[in-house]
């Protein structure tokens, strides 16, 4: 199954979580189960999904805010 990493962070601040990076489980159903994380303030933030299949790379971000 290829490797599936998660980055939340905050580019107004130049700050994520911790941990930065999280890495995804496969589930018995083939989906991917990413966390815990804690989003510990409100405002601007993006998730980076990176997945790597056998050293083939690709990166997904998606931007949100969240209400403080």
């Amino acid at each position: 199954a290829p490797n599936v990493t998660l980055r939340p962070w905050m580019p107004d601040h130049g700050h994520g979580t911790t941990p930065l990076d999280v890495r995804a489980e496969v589930q018995s159903d083939s989906s991917y189960l990413l966390g815990p994380f804690n989003l510990f303030m409100g405002g601007y933030w993006e998730f980076t999904v990176t997945v790597d299949d056998a050293g083939r790379t690709e990166d997904a971000v998606f931007g949100f805010c969240l209400e403080g």
